[in-house]
């Protein structure tokens, strides 16, 4: 047996990661806490067990992670279309190449955060900043919803804000 797969179970529990076989696929399940990261999962309101983890490529459509923290996470590649994530905190990691068409971003925390080529179109971004998030520029904007946005070169959007 090789030595990584004899550490794996020891460090895995330190970084607050399990891998969990998905029944049936073969497949793994990212579980942190009590938070298993799959599409239409609900976990809200975690403060910590997301904060600086590596998250990329993950299937978390339709997911909610309202009033969650994913500070200093990396998201890079994963598929969020259709996610709720009021109020959810972004601030010094990185959505490269994520896929947000359709999400709820209303009240995200975005700042410093990394967003080159993030999918945007058809999402919410009500009191959304982009202004400070690197790479924000290069994000699909198209059919997004702004009302009190600030967008990456500092215009304010109202666009869409209710009457």
């Amino acid at each position: 047996m090789p030595a990584s797969s004899l550490l794996r179970p020891l460090l895995l529990p330190v970084l607050g990661l399990i891998l969990l076989p998905n029944v049936g696929s073969g497949d793994e399940t990212r579980r942190i806490g009590s938070c298993t990261l799959e599409p239409g999962t609900r976990c809200t309101h975690l403060a910590a067990e997301l904060k600086y983890k590596d998250l990329k490529h993950l299937d978390l459509r339709n997911s909610d992670f309202s009033h969650t923290s994913f500070h200093g996470s990396s998201l890079d590649g994963s598929d969020l279309r259709g996610a709720t994530l009021v109020n959810a905190e972004f601030d010094m990691g990185s959505l490269s190449g994520a896929d947000l068409r359709g999400a709820d971003l209303t009240d995200a925390f975005m700042s410093l955060s990394r967003m080159h080529r993030v999918d945007l179109r058809g999402a919410t971004l009500f009191n959304v900043d982009l202004r400070y998030a690197e790479g924000a520029a290069s994000a699909r904007l198209e059919g997004a919803r702004l009302c009190n946005t600030r967008l990456p070169g500092g215009e304010l959007s109202h666009r869409d804000c209710p009457n």
